[in-house]
């Protein structure tokens, strides 16, 4: 992006991060390579050989790796199959779980819902994904 920009204030911009960040991570990538990497002139920054040649080798991953990230992904339920394992606070599972089931299983009807209540292991559980969500309003 800096290279692109060729300014640290429209690079920043562009990354939804401060100046003083970007300029930190030059500062590490220069000690990295022994180099520069871009030097002031009077329309900005401009980049040194060494950038030149190691952007020309990584362009084309990064953009295959752009466009990997930005493909959309259109969820369909139909096509959705296996367990979904749901855990829910007391006072949701008496409240909702009608509705879930009356709304879930006509969209999703390859998929079984296994309900469990909440516990203590719950947080646990979700990150280690042998629970793959769950609903707490207590």
């Amino acid at each position: 992006v800096l290279y692109q920009e060729k300014n640290m204030r429209k690079a920043s911009k562009r990354l939804f991060i401060s100046q003083p960040a970007i300029s930190q991570a030059l500062q590490k990538l220069r000690h990295h390579f022994g180099d520069e990497l871009f030097v002031k002139v009077p329309t900005g920054l401009e980049a040194t050989p060494f950038t030149e040649t190691v952007l020309t080798a990584i362009t084309p991953h990064l953009d295959g790796l752009a466009s990997a990230l930005n493909q959309t992904y259109e969820f369909n339920p139909i096509e959705l199959s296996g367990r979904i394992k749901i855990a829910l606070s007391p006072i949701v599972m008496a409240s909702l779980t009608g509705a879930l089931f009356t709304r879930f299983v006509p969209q999703a009807p390859n998929c079984t819902i296994e309900l469990v209540g909440w516990n203590r292991d719950t947080f646990t559980d979700i990150q280690q994904g042998t629970i793959d969500f769950g609903v707490n309003l207590e």
